[in-house]
């Protein structure tokens, strides 16, 4: 037991860490916010319940993650909610995403987009890859009946792709190709996030890559899947234009 707790309090010297650094995978990132992950993720109801009364941290999270999926135990929203509200509510980025999470869906609690969004913000601003990408969705989709706004969100899938969310680096491969949040169009720079993305187990980065690469529009590379292709296909309807400012 000792050297698990030992483990959780290291957790506030890695989150300093992995905001001086970048990390390609999801499961760097997972390393970093969920260091006892493999040992959490085994154990038994019985010895995660016992430690969560304890108010460990990751016992707790893990625990209220089992309840909101009814994984190795009955499925019970309502005090998985209350027990990441209360550790959301000392400053956990982890929990604080999970707050925003139950907000959006409406499980354990009920569904607000504006109090989601507001808890996706402060777990972005704890550096929690997930919360950098849901609080960037939910303003590149304007929610809550906000504006759509990708320049806003633009920098918040640059931090969450950064730390190794594919989801984040999928988009900054869409936000390049299609000039979302006021950049120019680049499929070199989509290719590059494309790449990383399907590195990272992007299925559709993959399928996206290899379609830039099939119409000529970025360059196969030693890596790629398949193979140079012998005849460029049609462009169809892809938008190769200059860009317009108010994306």
């Amino acid at each position: 037991m000792k050297s698990y707790i030992k483990v959780i309090l290291l957790v506030p010297i890695l989150v300093i860490m992995n905001a001086c650094s970048a990390y390609k995978t999801s499961q760097d990132a997972l390393n970093i916010w969920y260091p006892s992950h493999n040992y959490y993720s085994t154990v038994s109801n019985e010895v995660l319940q016992s430690e969560a009364s304890e108010n460990i941290v990751d016992a707790k999270l893990e625990l209220a993650m089992r309840l909101m999926a009814g994984e190795k135990i009955a499925t019970d929203p309502e005090r998985a909610f209350s027990l990441v509200l209360q550790t959301a509510q000392n400053g956990d980025p982890r929990a604080q995403y999970l707050v925003g999470a139950a907000y959006a869906t409406g499980s354990g609690t009920t569904q607000s987009q504006l109090e989601a969004i507001n808890w996706y913000k402060k777990s972005a601003l704890g550096g929690y890859d997930f919360g950098q990408y849901w609080y960037a969705f939910m303003l590149s989709r304007g929610y809550a009946g906000s504006p759509k706004n990708w320049k806003a969100a633009l920098p918040w899938f640059e931090k969450a792709a950064e730390q190794g969310n594919k989801a984040a680096q999928f988009t900054l491969g869409e936000i390049h190709e299609s000039c979302k949040g006021g950049v120019d169009r680049n499929f070199n720079l989509a290719a590059k996030w494309y790449r990383i993305a399907g590195e990272n187990n992007s299925m559709g980065a993959r399928y996206n890559l290899r379609r830039l690469i099939d119409i000529g529009l970025t360059e196969w590379k030693p890596g790629d899947a398949g193979k140079p292709p012998e005849m460029l296909q049609p462009l169809g309807k892809v938008d190769t234009k200059p860009c317009r400012k108010d994306n």
